[in-house]
């Protein structure tokens, strides 16, 4: 599925690097998980956790995930008016997959051969979810969730200062974040922290900070 920024062409090499760098059983949580391209390919032999603030987009694949099938047919007009209706699965597939360049309905994609935008997004998303069954999805900001402890972190965070592809979407403030660069962090989350239990868009409960 096209997604603006999208990890698709070095997603493999990335993965392998972040595998290396993972020990036995440890948690793996990406913030900002987008087109999911990274975290589809990290070793699923422990708990993977993605996140993001963009509703219609953690909609997206958590109806996947219970057996949604998206549509590999999207009209134009049909485009248009999913613009403005309110947050869904198809929304968030429609919003990225179908828009030039994978920019948050960013214009309705087409191109001079004829190529059907929706068809390869409806096949990527398919194949990719075969390797995210185990995946656990939340919808939140960043800042609000409490992740594992020594959980490894990748962080690639929305582009600042660039088109707007996500709205409702936090920004890191932190030094060397918000470029659109992504970044390796580890971090041993204080277990003293006090937590409480949320539901998200998939239906299941996951810690965050209070």
């Amino acid at each position: 599925m096209q997604y603006f920024g999208g990890k698709a062409k070095i997603c493999k090499s990335l993965a392998a690097y972040i595998n290396s760098l993972l020990k036995p059983d440890q948690p793996y949580w990406e913030p900002f998980c987008g087109g999911c391209w990274v975290i589809s390919n990290i070793d699923p032999v422990r708990l993977r956790i993605a996140s993001d603030a963009h509703l219609d987009l953690v909609q997206m694949w958590c109806q996947i995930l219970r057996g949604w099938i998206p549509p590999s047919q999207v009209s134009e007009e049909y485009y248009l008016q999913l613009k403005s209706s309110t947050p869904s699965a198809v929304r968030g597939f429609v919003g990225f997959g179908c828009s030039n360049s994978g920019k948050w309905f960013g214009g309705y994609a087409r191109d001079g051969n004829g190529r059907n935008y929706a068809g390869n997004a409806h096949n990527s998303t398919l194949k990719k979810i075969i390797k995210m069954q185990d995946v656990s999805f939340s919808c939140c900001d960043y800042r609000e969730y409490e992740p594992p402890e020594g959980c490894l972190i990748y962080c690639d965070p929305p582009y600042r200062g660039r088109p707007n592809i996500r709205p409702n979407t936090s920004t890191m403030t932190n030094s060397g974040t918000g470029s659109g660069e992504g970044a390796l962090i580890t971090r041993s989350w204080s277990r003293s922290m006090r937590l409480r239990r949320t539901s998200t868009a998939c239906g299941k409960s996951q810690p965050r900070r209070t």
